[in-house]
This record gives C-alpha cells, sequence and structure tokens, in this order.
C-alpha cells in the first residue's frame, strides 16, 4: 500500500467541500492529544509562518 503524503492533501484543501471538512475532522480524532498540542514541535513550525493573510499569494511552496 502507498504512503499518503499530507503535503499533497493540504495542496488540494477546498475549505468549502463538506468532505474535504469532514475527512480533516476525522484525522483531528484519531491523532493522539500529544500532536494537537501548541507545545509539539510542528505547531511551533507552522506558527513561525505568523498570521495568514488571504489577500497574499498562496504560491508558497516548501521542500521536505
Amino acid at each position: 500500500m502507498s504512503e499518503l503524503r499530507l503535503l499533497e492533501f493540504f495542496r488540494f484543501y477546498d475549505h468549502g467541500n463538506p468532505y474535504h471538512r469532514a475527512a480533516i475532522a476525522q484525522l483531528q480524532e484519531q491523532l493522539p492529544d500529544e500532536l494537537l498540542s501548541r507545545n509539539h514541535e510542528w505547531f511551533k513550525t507552522w506558527s513561525q509562518a505568523g498570521k495568514y493573510d488571504p489577500t497574499q499569494s498562496s504560491d508558497h511552496q516548501v521542500s521536505i
């Protein structure tokens, strides 16, 4: 079975699509509480970007 890549999901995420929103809610419910902490390393990295400004281009790409 091939591994899913979260970056691909975020790239094609449609905030208005109820199936996408339901899938994100399901994923959140299944994540361990420690991963949902603001003290977790991934959140610290995420928050370094600052506040989201919808008037700015969303063409930022990060290679991982």
